[in-house]
């Protein structure tokens, strides 16, 4: 029976036989792997290329021809040439060294290798790298890599990039936890014991290393290739432990700056913040601005991104200078100039309080300012965004933290490990659609500037980033003495504790540390292997319903307790693709909009798994959803999509419009005639200067409403002439004519789009805010508020986005189970939920907060009709609207609608005429739209 061999293996195999060395054997089993293994012949026909590649590179007759190697990855090329060159050298040697010679020659050889390619064991028991630093030919390495689980696919492809370019290692990337919680604590050896390989977020804490982690700089000193001076100045110190030992390779950097309001600035007539500006300008801004304002500057969430933990680590030893700064901060504390570090801070109550308070100054980080300035592109530039400030006796005064890299203490291979962890270090680890990838600024310089990092921010901010790099502060010298100061100052803030005298009682001296237990040995965790076997149940689930962080999250929840079923899932934006088949014949299930079940012309018959059955086997779920949501995915008795979120017909406003013309917030009680009161004084106060409008109109089912005219509940007793119809379109004119609500005409019918986005408009339909702003937010604040209760029901569609099966799925109860478990999911209903239990849980009212959980009760009580339209109420729609366009465009209302009435009438005789009693619903749509036509 013929050997098997690892792909890694016929790698090696591969490379032997281009030099020529492959034995019979050998080349018998690389045969038969090859005969089944497309990617090892893949790789085979890549190595031959390189081999013609070089041969014709030596050719002298050809030397000044350009070899077209376009095909071949570049690294595999130069690691190619590299192994040719070292095997030519070697054999180059032995040819001088024939003869008498050869013994010593060989005994040579064997120490000049044996010191630079496998180094001797250092101190620290490692063995010092060098850039030919190899693992032997019959043995793969395998080097795992700790990273939480919604974040791996990052890695995925740079692993296996690295393997590329590093035959013999591989990546293994494990996920001992979902979240971050491994990545946050205190307690370093779990993380240690997790991997050979992980990252750390916070730097700080890497001072409680503990010998947790192996000191680098053994590993930095002995490889030629690495270079120091590419990080960024005072980077590599960040990931030092409490004995100065550097524990971790900086990957990234965040850095914490000030957002600045340049108004308040101008309104005084002083310079506003930049790059270089002085603590002292900082205090004397604080006392000129407090003036006019209550509060000036909000501070950061922690001390160590306050504006005061950079100040006073120079002067820990010196109370008179310490003391200073703290005066400084704590006077402007008690005026009400600075909100102080606040640790327990929520980010509600910190918007909160920029809303309410609006600082001229407030703490950010980098991503936060890039989001701000990028904002306002288009406009005179409002904000800007500056380092903290410097002082007289240090510049390092801009906090950056750093996530550090490290190798753990329990490592067989920290050779190996070290090239990986350079190997990161080399690379932007951010996705292409990561929403806060410039909080993450790469820590080498050399990929900051070719990665395109420079050039996603804005000029000004790029320009106080740099300054801040150059004067960054990651760490105190003295971490105990200035965790002691720290706490002194909270007691300080807090009203409990006396400055001057805490100050002089512990300056002379810092208790000594406690005696730390020996920490015990680390032991590599043995990683789970993944599961192969033929009964293992394997679907492709898409979604872009929630971002992908969040589903790979859920999705690693969920596999703990079904680790039998494989998921793959995908997640892309997807939106502009909604014909079902793209579905149905790519994925096993998916989740989709409520169009693919209620709309005909996207529904295709037989392409959705009806679900009746698996739902009949859980009748406590059936009972969980809200009303009406299981009906309007039933077409036909059947049941053909599990309901996952729901639309609520809710109306948004311009906070900032509002405030302005000095008009009350709605509430969620508000009546149909406090609406059309503020339509109304929104229109009273526009001007030729500035048009105003009350109400973006793109359907006019709620103004039909207020007057108790409910088309689409009116089959088909709705009379077009009568004094009510007619009276309501001339009534609708009028709001339009005198700017009570804006429409769109037919000669620009990107109107209303264009004047909601200007922040000229007051309130409209919250369903049509995607358009109305692209995708973007607003320039504006905006609120959300139910609909107006009307005397008449409003008719509204329940639609929303469902958990689909295909009719063509592998395994549809493997299917099932997921989508029944993720619509028990209160991360996944982070809009509006379809399931009491998730509508009533604490997880998801605390994860959208106490106004959204207001608006969400107020529209389940609110008496609706939700019913999906039939063919003829979309006709008698249809006609209504195309005869208020030639009312808005000046003809007698009176006469349109005798005309429109004549158009219905003909309509009904013709259904009436042609329809089956026993008609389905495709049936009777088609019948309809040829009624229509004639």
């Amino acid at each position: 029976m013929m050997s098997k061999i690892s792909h890694q293996k016929a790698h090696r195999f591969i490379q032997a036989q281009a030099d020529k060395l492959l034995k019979d054997d050998q080349k018998e089993i690389l045969t038969n792997h090859l005969a089944d293994c497309a990617a090892c012949r893949q790789y085979q026909a890549e190595i031959e290329s390189v081999e013609k590649a070089i041969q014709k590179s030596l050719q002298h007759s050809i030397s000044q021809k350009q070899i077209s190697v376009k095909a071949i990855p570049s690294n595999l090329l130069n690691r190619q040439i590299r192994r040719k060159n070292r095997i030519m050298n070697i054999r180059k040697g032995a040819l001088v060294f024939l003869g008498a010679l050869f013994l010593i020659s060989i005994a040579f050889m064997a120490i000049y290798f044996g010191r630079n390619v496998f180094p001797q064991p250092m101190p620290a028991n490692l063995q010092t790298p060098t850039i030919n630093s190899m693992v032997s030919d019959d043995e793969n390495v395998i080097i795992t890599f700790a990273v939480p689980g919604f974040i791996m696919e990052t890695y995925l492809p740079l692993a296996e990039a690295f393997e590329r370019e590093n035959s013999g290692i591989s990546i293994q990337i494990v996920t001992p936890s979902e979240f971050y919680e491994l990545w946050n604590e205190e307690d370093l050896f779990n993380l240690a014991s997790a991997a050979d390989t992980s990252f750390h977020l916070s730097s700080q804490e890497l001072l409680q290393n503990q010998t947790f982690f192996l000191d680098l700089i053994p590993l930095m000193e002995n490889d030629p290739e690495f270079d120091m001076e590419d990080f960024w100045m005072g980077s590599l110190s960040a990931c030092r432990d409490e004995t100065g030992k550097i524990v971790g390779l900086p990957l990234d950097l965040n850095m914490t700056g000030m957002l600045v309001d340049k108004s308040a600035f101008e309104k005084v007539n002083i310079t506003a913040p930049a790059p270089g500006w002085r603590w002292s300008e900082f205090v004397n801004d604080l006392q000129v601005l407090g003036a006019q304002q209550n509060m000036v500057y909000l501070d950061s969430q922690t001390f160590f991104t306050s504006v005061l933990a950079a100040q006073i680590d120079p002067f820990l030893t010196d109370e008179d200078e310490l003391s200073k700064r703290f005066m400084d901060y704590e006077n402007a504390v008690q005026a009400g100039q600075i909100h102080a570090y606040d640790e327990n801070q929520s980010i509600g109550e910190r918007q909160t309080l920029l809303d309410e308070q609006s600082p001229a100054l407030w703490s950010a980080s980098l991503n936060q300012a890039v989001e701000v300035i990028d904002a306002q592109r288009q406009t005179d530039p409002a904000w800007g965004f500056v380092p903290y400030p410097i002082n007289e006796s240090t510049n390092n005064t801009s906090p950056f933290g750093s996530r550090c890299a490290m190798i753990s203490q329990g490592s067989q291979h920290p050779r190996e490990a070290w090239l990986w962890l350079k190997f990161l270090s080399e690379h932007w680890l951010v996705s292409a659609d990561q929403v806060d990838r410039y909080q993450y600024i790469p820590a080498r310089i050399s990929v900051a500037n070719s990665s395109g990092f420079w050039d996603g921010i804005p000029a000004t901010v790029g320009d106080t980033v740099r300054y801040g790099l150059a004067h960054a502060w990651y760490r105190s010298e003295d971490s105990e003495r200035f965790s002691w100061i720290h706490q002194i100052f909270n007691g300080v803030l807090a009203g409990e504790t006396n400055l001057q005298i805490a100050l002089a009682a512990g300056m002379r001296s810092i208790s000594p540390s406690e005696t730390r237990t020996p920490a015990p040995a680390i032991a590599i965790a043995t990683p789970q292997k993944t599961l192969t076997s033929a009964d293992d149940q394997s679907i492709k689930f898409y979604s872009d319903a929630i971002d992908q962080l969040t589903m790979q999250a859920i999705l690693e929840e969920y596999q703990k307790t079904h680790p039998e079923i494989s998921i793959e899932l995908i997640h892309e934006n997807n939106f502009m693709n909604i014909d079902l088949e793209n579905f149905t014949r790519n994925f096993d299930c998916f989740s989709g909009l409520s169009m693919y079940v209620t709309n005909p012309s996207v529904f295709i018959e037989g392409e959705l798994l009806p679900l009746n059955a698996f739902l009949d086997l859980e009748p406590d779920l059936g009972t969980d959803f809200l009303p009406v949501q299981l009906d309007q995915y039933t077409r036909e008795g059947k049941l053909l999509g599990l309901p996952d979120l729901q639309t609520l017909s809710t109306l948004t406003y311009n906070i900032d419009l509002l405030k302005k013309l000095g008009i009350p917030i709605p509430t969620n009680d508000w009546s149909v005639d406090e609406f059309l009161n503020l339509i109304n004084d929104v229109s009273a106060q526009s001007s030729d200067e500035l048009e105003m409008f009350g109400y973006a109109m793109i359907s006019d089912q709620l103004l039909l409403a207020s007057k108790e005219i409910g088309i689409e509940v009116s089959i088909p007793d709705f009379q077009f002439t009568s004094e009510t119809s007619i009276s309501t379109a001339n009534w609708l004119k009028s709001l339009v004519d005198d700017n009570n609500v804006v429409r769109n005409p037919a000669d620009d019918p990107n109107r209303v789009a264009v004047l909601v986005a200007a922040g000229q408009v007051a309130i409209w339909d919250s369903a049509f805010n995607g358009w109305f702003f692209n995708g973007q937010e607003p320039d504006f604040r905006t609120g959300e508020v139910a609909i107006p209760i009307t005397s008449t029901p409003l008719s509204v569609n329940s639609g929303g986005q469902a958990y689909y099966i295909s009719s063509q799925a592998s395994d549809p109860q493997a299917c099932w189970d997921w989508i029944s478990f993720l619509s028990s999911q209160p991360a996944a209903s982070m809009y509006w939920p379809v399931r009491q239990s998730v509508a009533t849980s604490e997880e998801w009212q605390s994860l959208v907060g106490a106004e959204a959980v207001e608006l969400f009760t107020t529209m389940q009580e609110r008496e609706l009709v939700y019913e999906t339209m039939s063919p003829q109420q979309q006709t008698l729609q249809k006609i209504w609207v195309e005869a208020m366009k030639a009312i808005y465009e000046g003809l007698p209302a009176k006469t349109v609608l005798s005309d429109a009435q004549n158009q219905y009438d003909d309509y009904l005789t013709c259904m009436q005429m042609n329809l089956p009693s026993d008609a389905d619903y495709d049936q009777i749509s088609e019948i309809s739209e040829g009624c229509f036509k004639k």
